[in-house]
């Protein structure tokens, strides 16, 4: 078998449009896939860096809420206990008093009174 000269032109002709193709078709496409990539990668960083950040902030307001939660029980004011000091020798007893029923009637119109002042003066 012979060489011929048209399979050494088939050969430079592929050649010469295997080298068309990948200069002029898949170097934009390789370029623009790498962009992609790169952009990506960037945008993951910056991710990570906004979430690091986010974490510091929260244990920053942690440490700060309880510092303030501690200053809180620090001054808030304490309830004053009152003591009953009864004199030497007497005893302190609760003194309970009977109310009569007509009392407690008396009692009882005083407050619908003052509910019924109190409702006119809503209704108004």
């Amino acid at each position: 078998m012979e060489p011929n000269l048209t399979i050494f032109v088939q050969i430079f002709n592929f050649f010469i449009g295997f080298l068309l193709i990948k200069n002029l078709l898949l170097k934009p496409a390789i370029k623009y896939l790498q962009d992609e990539d790169r952009k990506k990668d960037g945008l993951s960083k910056d991710i990570s860096d906004q979430e690091g950040l986010l974490e510091s902030k929260v244990e920053k307001k942690k440490s700060t809420w309880t510092k303030y939660q501690q200053h809180f029980k620090e001054s808030c004011p304490r309830p004053i206990e009152r003591k009953v000091f009864a004199l030497e020798g007497e005893r302190m007893e609760p003194e309970i008093t009977e109310i009569s029923d007509k009392q407690v009637e008396q009692l009882a119109q005083q407050v619908k009174v003052a509910l019924v002042e109190r409702i006119e003066h809503v209704r108004e």
